[in-house]
Order: structure tokens, then C-alpha cells, then sequence
């Protein structure tokens, strides 16, 4: 059973649409055995008709991945939202992957600052959006 389900609903173009999102962590046994935490983040943000999910998955050889798996999950999905925000202005364009770009290079520099680590090997993870 997921330890989290969301049941929405929006508008796109006249059709009604539904989704399920449904997200479940899990500690493996390895990290139970070394009493490491789950690794492991996601975050689900919505605003009117948009929603944003990011999935981040810690990297087990860095020490400090669940620290960054949940800042890049939280920051990227936030900054997904501000983006479409920018769509509904600007409409849809090539522009959006050099604004994700920017976003990234920005999520890097975020993670520094909340580190206060200059180098992020002890921070590496995995983002899906």
C-alpha cells in the first residue's frame, strides 16, 4: 500500500482529467542494517491546473543524499510551478530549456548555500520532473 496517494482533478483543453499519484518510500535493508535513512524524496506541489512532481533519489555512496534528495526534490518542484507561471504568459517556446537550464544551474547553487558546502560530493541524488 503507497504511503501517500493523491486523487486531483483539473481542465485541459475542455476534457476533464483525473490522476492518481500515489508515492511510497521505502528503507532497503542495507541502509537498515547500517542504520542509514531512506535516501529517498519526492514533492508534489499544485497551483490552479498545474502540478508539479519531483522525484529525488539519493545516491547510497554519498553520505549526505537525504539531505540533497529532499532539497532538489523541494526546490526543482517549486521552481517547475514558478515556470508555469511564465507559460501562461509567454505560451509554450524553446525558451523553456534555457530556463530549465538556469533553474538547474540555480538548484546547484542553492544546495551550496544550504550545505555551506562549496563541493557537493557528499550531496550527489538523482532528479526526475
Amino acid at each position: 500500500m503507497p504511503a501517500f496517494q493523491i486523487l486531483t482533478h483539473g481542465k485541459t483543453s475542455g476534457y476533464s482529467m483525473r490522476w492518481l499519484i500515489e508515492v511510497d518510500r521505502r528503507l532497503g535493508s542495507s541502509h537498515a542494517e547500517q542504520s542509514l535513512p531512506c535516501q529517498d524524496n519526492f514533492c508534489h506541489l499544485s497551483k490552479g491546473n498545474w502540478h508539479s512532481i519531483c522525484i529525488s533519489d539519493g545516491a547510497g555512496s554519498s553520505r549526505f543524499s537525504d539531505v540533497s534528495s529532499k532539497f532538489v526534490s523541494e526546490y526543482f518542484s517549486q521552481s517547475l510551478l514558478l515556470l508555469s507561471d511564465l507559460i501562461e504568459v509567454k505560451g509554450p517556446g524553446s525558451w523553456i530549456n534555457d530556463h530549465i537550464i538556469r533553474d538547474v544551474l540555480d538548484l546547484r547553487k542553492g544546495l551550496k548555500e544550504y550545505t555551506g558546502s562549496p563541493e557537493l560530493d557528499d550531496y550527489h541524488c538523482t532528479l526526475v520532473a
